[in-house]
């Protein structure tokens, strides 16, 4: 794991922890005094976060929607934080979770008819899937599966998308070859 600054958190992950009332100066001063340990430091606020999103939820804050929305964006940032602060590769755990998170705020729309996968250039099991149909139990059951699926071929993460299926997007795309 390569060592990081204060101002390489800053730059790639304030925008986030300023959506949950964290001091910038806080951030930055707690940030010094662990650098032996900084990822420890980062990795805890993002659980922070998590736990902070759970009692909001329960005191009756915020809806469950914006519940597993924030829940995908915590989500994300871990997995962002894994390749960009750990060099790790395979971040599908957190990919898989941003998803499924993802996908149970997106049930609220009344709209909602379904997923269409989307996967070019991700793994053969992935790529296998693109254009597939699926209902949103299908698409949680598929976003789920995404650490034991996904082949990581190219190191980058797990490529697969959900794209919602309702009245205005329809979809059905032809499918493309890689």
């Amino acid at each position: 794991m390569a060592t990081q600054s204060a101002a390489w958190l800053i730059k790639n992950f304030w925008n986030f922890f300023k959506e949950y009332s964290i001091d910038k100066e806080d951030l930055i001063k707690k940030f010094n005094e662990v650098q032996g340990s900084g990822h420890d430091y980062v990795w805890s606020l993002l659980q922070d976060c998590h736990a902070n999103q759970a009692k909001q939820f329960e005191s009756g804050r915020i809806d469950e929607r914006t519940f597993y929305q924030m829940n995908s964006n915590v989500y994300q940032q871990m997995s962002r934080f894994l390749q960009e602060f750990e060099k790790k590769k395979n971040r599908l755990l957190y990919q898989s979770l941003q998803e499924v998170n993802q996908i149970m705020a997106d049930r609220f729309d009344d709209d909602l008819k379904g997923y269409e996968v989307f996967s070019v250039n991700c793994c053969a099991a992935c790529d296998a899937d693109d254009i597939k149909a699926l209902t949103v139990e299908e698409a949680l059951a598929h976003a789920e599966a995404i650490p034991s699926r996904c082949g990581n071929t190219y190191n980058r993460g797990c490529m697969v998308s959900y794209l919602i299926l309702n009245d205005d997007h329809p979809y059905h795309r032809q499918k493309v070859q890689p």
